[in-house]
């Protein structure tokens, strides 16, 4: 019997060390930027 293809959500995130999610102040050095999005790419989402 085959499993049925259900959804599934993946939360790509970077937490700052303090923890809180307000980014707005954040300056992110271009690298650590590119990592996100270069590993972002690679989840392959179809949404």
């Amino acid at each position: 019997m085959q499993r049925a293809k259900r959804p599934y959500v993946i939360c790509h995130m970077a937490p700052s060390v303090d923890g809180r999610i307000v980014t707005a102040r954040w300056n992110l050095p271009p690298n650590a930027y590119r990592e996100y999005e270069r590993t972002a790419h690679t989840f392959g989402a179809d949404a």
